[in-house]
């Protein structure tokens, strides 16, 4: 039981440091990591100058994020620990499993793709690690 209450403390934890709006400060590997995807060349030139916005909102024991830009709204519904259906910035859906490390990172396995979300310094920072190439996107707390 002691172990159960731990695991619904440090989910608690994890949503406070998360839950909010975030807006996208700056991207690194934006271009690459999207041709990898298969995304036409025309959209990632778009893509790399909108303004996005994530929002992450908690109901029960799930995330909702919302990655959010002039084009398109992509939603996601995440619970730790169960696997859960989602759909990637290139469009591609499929299955994830999301687990905890510490209070401040979330790590999601895709096949092919790990996406790490965490908290740095008061920023959200968003890793996706698809092996050849590394897309990493820091945003700020509005």
């Amino acid at each position: 039981m002691k172990k159960r209450w731990r695991c619904l403390e440090n989910l608690v934890n994890v949503m406070a440091a998360f839950i909010g709006k975030w807006e996208l400060e700056s991207q690194e590997n934006f271009a690459e990591f999207m041709r990898l995807s298969g995304v036409p060349e025309d959209a990632i030139q778009n893509g790399e100058k909108l303004v996005s916005h994530t929002e992450i909102t908690k109901s029960g024991d799930a995330f909702t994020i919302s990655n959010i830009n002039p084009k398109k709204t992509l939603v996601n519904t995440i619970t730790p620990g169960k696997e859960s259906d989602f759909e990637t910035l290139s469009g591609k859906k499929g299955k994830v499993l999301v687990t905890l490390q510490g209070d401040t990172k979330m790590v999601a396995q895709l096949p092919n793709l790990t996406h790490t979300l965490e908290i740095v310094g008061g920023k959200l920072v968003e890793t996706l690690d698809a092996g050849s190439v590394v897309f990493k996107r820091v945003s700020k707390k509005v």
